[in-house]
């Protein structure tokens, strides 16, 4: 009790002047909830908005007991549901208050309150915080879920509007035009033609669609318009992704997020992509509106060598030719995996990560 009262007087004087972020954490799960505030600290947007004190996250998690976190929320097992009356009170008026459970498997994103099991990794936890700032999952939605999540028509910052009306692939007679039509229905496809980027593909039988090349390898920091992966399977036509190379929100090729976790972590942990500069721009602007810092500014990186950068992965490092259609967590999302318990499933993928351990 002690403790907690000293972290919110030490909090008190920034609150309202500063986006304020409080960690809670179960018995068991205060490890990971500290590992997951030392690296929030040192990862863009979030290191140079806390050194230019336009945020502040305390030192160490609070405590919180009777959450009663249980998976199975929409029907879907890694689905993470808890009582969260204790943590809204001592939450207070923070902004943000990521929650961590020692229900191990479990996850859960919210717009204030993301849930996440000690038994994942830390990025596990930024993915679920950078869902509440707008973005979507890029990782590729089994059938059920896509049920749930793939309404007809949602916007986010990472994603084009998913419209399952259209079944098949848009053609343009010009170039011209289909820039065009990419700059309206894509937010960040005008960033992406004024940085250079190609974001129109031509076809053989001569006319053009929306959609840029992959890259040769990644890392990769290069802005496009990339096919995205989550609710590919309701609308083929319909998902996009700024980037290419796997981010902290997922990657299509990789199968279910869920299956894939610790080797999503051992990919993009210290990857220049974690959290791509567009996103970054976002979230800073964001926080900005929130806290009413009208004269704060983001401040662009700089851009890293991507020769010193690998996953350690050879069929992520080299992409030249990928098709997109890899699955490296398959068997967990064949058409019969969806009738398997939630263990089931852990066994089918856990063979894909022995060799990643570190």
């Amino acid at each position: 009790m002690k403790f907690l009262i000293l972290l919110m007087i030490f909090s008190l004087p920034v609150l309202g002047k500063s986006y304020a972020v409080r960690v809670f954490a179960e018995a068991g799960a205060e490890d990971r909830a500290l590992e997951y505030i030392q690296n929030m600290r040192e990862t863009e947007p979030f290191k140079q908005l806390i050194e230019r004190k336009a945020m502040m996250i305390d030192i160490a998690p609070v405590m919180v007991t009777g959450i009663n976190c249980r998976g199975g929320g929409h029907g879907i097992p890694r689905l993470a549901q808890c009582d969260l009356g204790n943590v809204q009170k001592a939450c207070g008026d923070y902004n943000l208050c990521p929650v961590y459970t020692s229900v191990p498997n479990i996850g859960a994103g919210n717009p204030r309150f993301p849930i996440v099991s000690s038994s994942f990794p830390w990025t596990t936890m930024l993915h679920e915080v950078v869902h509440t700032f707008g973005f979507t999952d890029e990782y590729a939605y089994t059938k059920s879920e896509t049920r749930t999540y793939c309404p007809d028509k949602v916007s986010w910052h990472n994603g084009h509007s998913h419209v399952t009306q259209n079944s098949g692939e848009e053609l343009f007679k010009s170039k011209k035009a289909a820039e065009e039509a990419c700059t309206k229905s894509i937010p960040w496809c005008k960033r992406a033609i004024d940085s250079g980027a190609e974001v129109v593909l031509l076809n053989a039988d001569g006319k053009f669609k929306i959609g840029s090349p992959p890259p040769a390898s990644c890392p990769n920091v290069t802005i496009g318009v990339f096919s995205g992966g989550s609710c590919q399977a309701k609308s083929p036509a319909g998902t996009w992704r700024p980037y290419f190379c796997p981010t902290v929100m997922g990657y299509p090729t990789l199968g279910e997020e869920f299956c894939v976790v610790n080797r999503r972590h051992k990919i993009i942990r210290s990857s220049p992509n974690l959290v791509p500069e567009y996103y970054q721009e976002i979230i800073f602007g964001i926080i900005k509106k929130t806290i009413g810092a009208r004269d704060l500014n983001f401040k662009s990186r700089e851009q890293p060598n991507l020769a010193h950068h690998a996953y350690g992965i050879p069929e992520i490092d080299r992409l030249s030719g990928h098709d997109g259609e890899v699955n490296l967590c398959q068997e967990s999302r064949s058409p019969s995996s969806e009738k398997k318990t939630n263990n089931d499933s852990h066994a089918n993928c856990f063979s894909h990560l022995e060799k990643l351990k570190d």
